[in-house]
Order: C-alpha cells, then structure tokens, then sequence
C-alpha cells in the first residue's frame, strides 16, 4: 500500500531482474479520494528505465480501479531490473 500527498512524490521498489521468456503482470488498484481533490497518478512496470505504463478506467470519487501493466520479455532486455514505479502528478 502506497499513500501520497506530495505533488511530485514517487515510490518504486525493484522485484526481479528480466528472465528469458516471461510475461509480468503488475495489477494496482488505485483510489480517489472521497472529496474528488487530487489527481490519479501513474504506475509503471520499469525495464531498466524503460516504462511499460499501466493503464485502466479513473474510478469515481471515493472509489478504487484496477490499472494493469503487462510485458513480455525481450533478448535484450534479459538481466535488466524489473522496478514498480507509483508516481503522484497532483495532490
């Protein structure tokens, strides 16, 4: 579980490192808060530093959604860090 009220605040934590032949699914659910204040955010399943962006439909205020990034590995991105991105782009 991850809480922001930082206008630029990021959170990330590196779970693997690419393997041959492999799909990763990271499934978040992300919330708005009750009063609609805020914006959404983003998450990301990073490959080295580059972004696969999870994408899903913005739930209404005090509700939460599914957003889902998926990737299939590559020859040459085996061996490169597999990182969870959760950046806030509002309050």
């Amino acid at each position: 579980m991850a809480y922001t009220n930082d206008v630029s605040g990021t959170s990330t934590q590196t779970v693997a490192t690419v393997a041959p032949n492999t799909t990763y699914t990271l499934h978040v659910d992300l919330g708005i808060r009750s009063d609609g204040f805020g914006s959404l955010g983003t998450v990301a399943l990073l490959v080295g530093s580059a972004p696969v962006y999870a994408t899903g439909v913005t739930p209404t205020p005090a509700n939460w959604s599914t957003f889902t990034a998926t990737y299939t590995s590559t020859a040459a991105d085996i061996g490169k860090m597999l990182t969870i991105q959760l950046t806030a782009t509002g309050m």
